[in-house]
């Protein structure tokens, strides 16, 4: 009978198995693939994205489920709703990973016919837990606004928003493209990038851009923050008419790329790393990504 000598070291490291051949050496046989909890995945999640720097008022990290479920396969969503949960159960996900939180504050009831008390009765009933990363993952340039940095080629990046009392926390990225940029050009740059045609601009400024600031969904009501941090341009989304009558009087340019897009676009590429992190730490998980769309139509 064939003998097995096991050995393995700190959880989330491999585990090395031998087997003793027809001299008696040992004879490495391969790694075998570690089983993942939930539990696991929010400790990772807390290694680079830390809960701490989420807003007093959001509700990130585990919403529903069991942080002792296994997970071996998850639905990547950018919001967690019932064409999330349903695909997650036709794909034979155990989790569902969200940008937005589920639940935001204390609820009365949680019942099957209304938001979110339907999403938590059906993720119970199956057995599909939900997790969200949301202002912790703006809060930090690991996140949503550095990701969309690198997918606009942007270099010496830097948060452009410091969170007080939170070393290496803060809103918003500002950095700049290799060489100086025409408008134009970076319009359709972003265009290509977000997958999106609906591009609004607002506000006046220099015809070539160099030094970029981005705040993806909403972040309308910091444009004077990157003007003073030296941006010619702040990408972002949710721009409001007085925000732009703000960028037009201190001379940056705003560009409205939509909540919707910037936050798509940022989450899924953070979703990507996340996925090669996991499996660099030898866990057996697949991802899923939803197709989200757009609340919104545009019509012209």
């Amino acid at each position: 009978m064939e003998s097995v000598i096991a050995k393995q070291s700190i959880k989330g490291m491999r585990l090395l198995r031998f087997a003793r051949n027809d001299r008696g050496r040992s004879v490495r046989r391969g790694y075998a693939k570690l089983s993942m909890q939930l539990q696991d995945l929010l400790e990772i999640v807390d290694q680079f994205i830390p809960f701490e720097y989420a807003e007093e008022w959001d509700n990130p990290g585990l919403q529903v489920g069991s942080p002792a479920s296994v997970i071996k396969k998850i639905m990547i969503a950018l919001d967690p709703t019932a064409e999330a949960l349903n695909q997650a159960l036709e794909k034979g996900c155990q989790l569902v990973l969200t940008h937005h939180p589920l639940i935001f504050k204390a609820l009365n009831r949680v019942v099957d016919n209304s938001y979110p008390g339907e999403i938590i009765y059906q993720a119970i009933k199956n057995d599909i837990s939900i997790v969200s990363i949301h202002t912790n993952l703006d809060n930090t340039i690991e996140g949503i606004n550095g990701t969309l940095a690198k997918l606009l080629g942007l270099r010496e990046v830097n948060i452009l928003i410091k969170k007080e009392g939170k070393e290496g926390a803060g809103l918003g990225v500002i950095g700049n493209l290799k060489e100086e940029m025409v408008l134009e050009k970076l319009i359709e740059d972003v265009k290509i990038r977000l997958r999106t045609d609906n591009i609004r601009m607002a506000g006046k400024g220099k015809r070539y851009i160099r030094a970029v600031a981005i705040i993806g969904g909403s972040g309308g009501g910091f444009i004077k923050e990157a003007k003073e941090r030296g941006a010619d341009i702040l990408i972002t989304g949710d721009i409001k008419f007085h925000d732009a009558q703000s960028a037009y009087r201190m001379g940056i340019w705003a560009m409205d790329a939509g909540h919707f897009n910037t936050e798509r676009a940022g989450f899924y590429e953070f979703a990507k790393r996340l996925k090669r992190i996991i499996i660099s730490k030898g866990f057996d998980v697949d991802f899923e990504y939803l197709e989200d769309k757009d609340p919104f139509s545009f019509y012209g």
